[in-house]
């Protein structure tokens, strides 16, 4: 018998835990199963129900969000996090802002303010998930602040070229992704330069073995299938056929990593030898949790792995939902089941973060129009900027733009205070410019843009008191 099924049965005896409990705490309520959901509430005792509604993600598998069932007698906001600074903080926050209701900040009170990488540049080659050792340096200051606090002995530091099991000077970073697909290909990639890494919750998770399976039937070697339902497909056309017929996602994004791999005799003997150095990884390294944040290593998975997780280091993957798309905005808004799941599931994976987030560039272009901004000054192009032939690309929807006279340049200066000169196309300024400006100064030589709804920032509003009282982000329902 499966889990769900004794779990319902022991539902239905309709179980008296208030005889030995006074109190009984309801975690994760956002995701509760309503089996467990009803065995909880029908209790005569003291309930405490703990939740953020905007990391659900699991109404795929029959999770419901009991904090909007619960009638509480009392309910208290939770609006500061000790993970993160308030930069990263901010990336919550605008894409609270623009898909849902809520009205209070997230505060990011980590021990560093935080930095979001590759927010304005067009960096994302093909060794994206390559996150160089140098910008992954430990600061030594910050480092021995944290553990005499912690009071933790570090081992000596060695050099980066080490084998990477020892402490070194460097930290590990966490690559998140929506797709098992994705994590198959870039764990590949790893392989291939021989980078040490773990799968988040172990490698049998993330359906390799169902790749390999795949790429057997595509192949022609039905025989060495294991998986009992891709043993009913004769052939790597019947598959294709039926995972096309019924929109299977799953399959059909199997195929196409396959063949962008190599094909299916190329990728039956790079799973082979992916299974058996993920599980070399997991025997090597898997026990060494004390000292992963400073070793050359990596970690991959699905969001839905990473649930509950942190990482010094964060990378995300460009395999999540266009948020620049206005019908998913509008699906979100009205709370519609599965589109809800796909915005939080970027929430969840932005919040990972406790030091450095890196974006991809749906994300980066969405943000870019709508949430990391201090201020916004605008220009005419120099004469200098005309005369370069370099090619530009619009910094928000990476569309090719050309430098003519009399256009407009735009500076954005983040939160840190950088300033970075880069151009917008006439759309995305079009969008740039209602949204962020209620005056405008002109004249023959600059054109300033005056912010009307800049991102909070504790160090700009004076503390925490000022911000309390504007937005909300992670609720605590407490039912006595």
């Amino acid at each position: 018998m499966s889990h769900n099924g004794y779990l319902k049965l022991y539902q239905l005896r309709k179980p008296k835990l208030d005889i030995d409990y006074d109190v009984i705490l309801l975690d994760e309520a956002q995701d509760t199963n309503p089996a467990i959901q009803d065995i909880v509430m029908r209790q005569k005792c003291a309930r405490v129900v703990v939740g953020d509604r905007h990391q659900a993600i699991y109404s795929f598998i029959g999770a419901e969000d009991t904090l909007r069932k619960v009638q509480a007698t009392r309910t208290l906001t939770l609006t500061k996090s000790f993970r993160f600074g308030h930069e990263i903080a901010n990336v919550a926050n605008a894409l609270l802002r623009s898909f849902t209701d809520e009205k209070r900040v997230l505060i990011g009170r980590g021990r560093q303010i935080g930095n979001v990488e590759h927010l304005y540049g067009s960096e994302w080659g093909q060794r994206w998930w390559d996150w160089e050792e140098k910008d992954r340096l430990i600061d030594d200051h910050q480092e021995n602040q944290e553990n005499e606090q912690n009071e933790v002995s570090l081992s000596p530091r060695y050099d980066i070229n080490e084998d990477p099991t020892k402490c070194r000077n460097v930290q590990s970073y966490a690559i998140l992704a929506r797709t098992n697909s994705t994590i198959f290909q870039v764990a590949c990639n790893l392989m291939q330069i021989n980078r040490p890494f773990l799968c988040i919750s172990g490698v049998q998770g993330y359906g390799f073995a169902d790749v390999l399976d795949t790429a057997y039937v595509l192949n022609g070697d039905v025989k060495k299938v294991t998986n009992p339902f891709l043993k009913r497909f004769k052939t790597g056309t019947s598959l294709q056929t039926y995972a096309t017929k019924t929109s299977n996602q799953e399959i059909i994004s199997r195929i196409k990593i396959i063949m962008s791999m190599g094909g299916p005799e190329t990728v039956v003997h790079l799973c082979k030898r992916l299974i058996e150095k993920s599980k070399q990884h997991e025997v090597n390294y898997g026990n060494m949790t004390s000292i992963h944040h400073r070793m050359n290593l990596v970690h991959l998975g699905t969001v839905h792995k990473a649930k509950g997780l942190e990482f010094n280091n964060v990378m995300l993957a460009d395999d999540f939902v266009d948020l620049n798309d206005g019908e998913l905005r509008e699906k979100v808004k009205r709370q519609m089941r599965g589109f809800v799941d796909e915005f939080n599931i970027v929430y969840v994976a932005v919040t990972r973060a406790k030091r450095r987030l890196r974006v991809g560039p749906s994300l980066r272009g969405f943000l870019n129009l709508t949430g990391m901004l201090n201020d916004i000054h605008v220009s005419l192009a120099t004469q200098a900027e005309i005369s370069d032939k370099k090619q530009r690309v619009c910094m928000a929807c990476q569309c090719r733009i050309s430098i003519e006279p009399n256009n407009l340049m735009v500076t954005l200066v983040t939160m840190s205070g950088e300033g970075f000169a880069r151009g917008f196309c006439q759309s995305c300024l079009n969008n740039q410019v209602p949204q962020y400006c209620e005056t405008v100064e002109k004249n023959t030589e600059s054109m300033e843009l005056v912010p009307t709804t800049p991102v909070a920032n504790a160090s700009t509003h004076g503390g925490d008191e000022e911000i309390n009282n504007t937005w909300q982000s992670p609720e605590v329902e407490i039912d006595f």
